[in-house]
């Protein structure tokens, strides 16, 4: 899996912590919580992205990831 940020305006990029988190991993809570907490530091870490759009990305794939385990979180 390929985890990239864009704004829309500026190039995409990459977050490869991120993806190693997830790489190999069955979704439970405890590797959801991990995945946030990495999504919080590298998305800190892009200078051009506001507070909202950090905060609306990680919402959204946190999301997503949630949905595909379609409610059999352990």
């Amino acid at each position: 899996m390929r985890l990239v940020f864009s704004d829309g305006e500026r190039a995409a990029i990459r977050l490869p912590t991120t993806e190693r988190v997830l790489e190999g991993q069955k979704l439970t809570k405890r590797v959801i919580q991990k995945v946030s907490e990495s999504l919080n530091e590298e998305l800190a870490r892009i200078k051009t992205a506001t507070t909202y759009q950090r905060m609306v990305t990680k919402n959204l794939f946190i999301s997503e990831l949630i949905n595909r385990t379609e409610g059999s979180l352990e």
